[in-house]
């Protein structure tokens, strides 16, 4: 049997602490919206309860609004002391950012048109945690950049020894 239940801003005018996109830093956000839903899934040998929170949250340092979603749930737990533990917080944000990766900001106007648009989609992927996707666009960057450059060689390892 499956129950949900959904308040709207249960977690209203609460602080969190979370990254900042604009601070490139963890810092306190008043959350100013929220959808919360609580569920629960009951089978006759297992049970399975989650939390799901939209919030729209503002950092108090900058004033950045930005989106946040936090997911839990009763399977994913942490131990975080000898007999102590912890449900792990599944959170999304948009716009994604993480911390310390600005990007190529200054100068990207200066790079060949389709290595900056290959970049640009590689940072998305990055972003996103999309491992695969970014592992892709890194080595197509590198190709992009021999190919711009005219390193000739039968294969990726050749070309950049050319260069």
């Amino acid at each position: 049997m499956r129950k949900t239940k959904i308040d709207e801003d249960k977690t209203k005018g609460q602080e969190i602490r979370t990254l900042c996109s604009e601070c490139d830093r963890k810092t306190f956000h008043i959350i100013l919206k929220s959808i919360d839903e609580t569920g629960s899934e009951t089978y006759p040998d297992w049970s399975f309860q989650w939390d799901t929170h939209f919030q729209i949250i503002q950092c108090q340092g900058c004033k950045t609004v930005s989106f946040r979603k936090v997911d839990l749930n009763s399977e994913d737990i942490v131990q975080v002391g000898e007999d102590e533990f912890e449900s792990e917080i599944h959170e999304q944000k948009f716009p994604p950012h993480l911390e310390g990766r600005k990007g190529i900001c200054k100068g990207i106007i200066k790079i060949p048109r389709n290595v900056r648009l290959i970049y640009k989609e590689t940072n998305k992927s990055i972003l996103n945690d999309l491992p695969i996707l970014a592992g892709i666009g890194i080595r197509s960057i590198v190709e992009a950049v021999c190919k711009e450059k005219s390193a000739n060689g039968r294969n990726l390892l050749k070309r950049l020894m050319i260069l």
